[in-house]
């Protein structure tokens, strides 16, 4: 009989110790674990170096202009026994056109020496080749037809062009990249709107491209060029500048606030 009455009183003993336990904890018996809460989109914070909320799209921009100035290139070889002798057939070949577009009207200024190379033939021992190249700057662009076909008649091995230049290449490109901005930030407002938030301003702005690129013309040959039986001068070459798209892309990164 005692050993069972004591059950009861340890019991006792041990619920007395629990409560004691529960007593002593910060709060008291009253209480509770904490529930966690719903989780809440995060918003832009005031304090220096937090991160600005931001909109990244991209844009581009074109504008269309018209070439302002053409360039030609002109080409003369020569044959020879030895480098020197084929120079020098070249030479006086690319003396006679040189002297052909000056009396044209070519200023001196606008004809640039661009390649010179002699070498020997690997197929036929003791023959030598020579080249030299010329590229002329045409400031009225209805001209270059008739300077290509002059040079061709001056005894050009080769002419090719024109190639066609804007007058102010960086203000033009300037004007794409102005509009590729726009665009850029029509995208940002459209999404921005749908967000309920408004786009505060620009954080940065990146070119995605090298640059207007210039086309070039094709090749004329001296077979296409020569001149007509009995001496005629050959026909200027039709040359339509027509107009060029100056391209810009831009990413660009918004700022915006509630």
């Amino acid at each position: 009989m005692r050993a069972s009455s004591r059950i009861p009183f340890a019991v006792l003993g041990g619920a007395a110790l629990i409560a004691a336990v529960l007593a002593l904890r910060p709060g008291g018996p009253a209480s509770t674990v904490a529930t966690p809460e719903l989780a809440h989109a995060a918003t832009a914070s005031n304090a220096p170096g937090a991160l600005v909320p931001f909109l990244r799209f991209s844009g581009t921009g074109t504008i269309t202009v018209k070439p302002a100035t053409a360039v030609i290139m002109v080409g003369a070889n020569g044959d020879g026994h030895s480098s020197a002798a084929a120079l020098a057939k070249a030479i006086k070949r690319l003396s006679a056109v040189q002297d052909r577009l000056l009396g044209l009207g070519v200023a001196k200024d606008d004809i640039t020496t661009t390649g010179n190379s002699t070498y020997e033939d690997w197929q036929v021992k003791g023959s030598w080749h020579a080249e030299l190249s010329i590229t002329v700057k045409v400031r009225k662009i209805a001209d270059a037809g008739s300077l290509l076909s002059a040079a061709s008649d001056a005894g050009a091995s080769n002419v090719s062009g024109p190639s066609y230049s804007v007058a102010d290449t960086h203000a033009a490109y300037a004007e794409a990249l102005r509009k590729a901005i726009e665009d850029a930030r029509s995208k940002a407002e459209a999404a921005a709107s749908q967000m309920g938030v408004t786009v505060t301003g620009v954080v940065s702005v990146d070119d995605q491209n090298q640059g207007p690129v210039m086309p070039y013309g094709v090749m004329y040959d001296k077979a296409m060029s020569a001149p007509a039986t009995g001496g005629a001068p050959t026909p200027p070459v039709p040359v339509n500048p027509g107009t060029q798209d100056i391209a810009a892309s831009v990413l660009v990164v918004f700022s915006y606030a509630k």
